[in-house]
């Protein structure tokens, strides 16, 4: 324990989640000084998540700070971060639902990362987090440290690979009856398992915060989906 608690005295601190995180239990992280990346919307720091279990439950994972350009308003910064959660729970809630179907190859195999938010304990004055305007983040687990793109927010997808994660993309839209498109497929692959972090979702509605781009982003995928076999066999519908 008094490992644990050397590592509770860091700088760059998380308070436990205010969702469970994995085991259906509360986490709070540690995370580095500095971003390993910056995306379009999002700072991204590599952290290690831990429950009340102790420093045997040390879960790599990245932390992901909304970018201050994005949204200023906390209440902004609030909603985007729910909606983030909102996608990974409808991704993973499909994703059981496709590996399950009847005619979808058992050596292949489609997981989303879990995800939580959670509010900023301490962060160190050397650190970029701190001039973060929001102190409610994303603990989000790691699933590798190279990452590939397999299908593209617009539905393009890398032909080297299967085509079973495009065939994913199109079974999404038929079985929330035409209300919603999960695409842009990033993670990492290990024979046959696909581990990806939280997707884009386009919906009729536009409720899943900042990539998502409604009819529009629907209509995009299929401009460039070309339904395949698995497509034919699970007779998938198009637009």
């Amino acid at each position: 324990m008094e490992k644990l608690t050397n590592i509770r005295m860091g700088n760059n601190i998380t308070f436990l989640s205010k969702t469970p995180f994995l085991y259906n239990e509360p986490f709070w992280a540690t995370f580095d000084f500095f971003p390993r990346h910056t995306g379009r919307h999002y700072h991204v720091f590599r952290g290690k998540a831990y429950s009340h279990r102790g420093f045997f439950s040390r879960t790599n994972v990245v932390i992901k700070f909304l970018r201050s350009v994005i949204k200023v308003l906390a209440d902004d910064v609030n909603y985007e971060l729910e909606a983030y959660l909102s996608r990974t729970r409808m991704a993973k809630e499909m994703a059981a639902d496709f590996n399950n179907i009847a005619g979808v190859k058992k050596d292949f195999w489609v997981e989303f990362a879990a995800a939580a938010t959670a509010y900023k304990d301490s962060v160190s004055i050397l650190s970029v987090a701190k001039r973060s305007v929001n102190e409610m983040v994303i603990i989000e687990e790691e699933v590798g440290k190279e990452l590939c793109m397999f299908v593209s927010e617009k539905g393009q997808i890398n032909l080297s690979l299967q085509h079973y994660l495009e065939t994913f993309c199109h079974y999404s839209y038929q079985k929330s009856n035409g209300r919603c498109l999960i695409c842009k497929l990033v993670g990492h692959e290990h024979r046959g398992m696909y581990s990806l972090i939280c997707p884009c979702i386009h919906s009729t509605e536009k409720e899943f915060g900042l990539t998502d781009n409604g009819e529009n982003g629907i209509e995009e995928f299929f401009t460039f989906h070309k339904c395949n076999e698995l497509c034919e066999k699970l007779n998938l519908k198009r637009r």
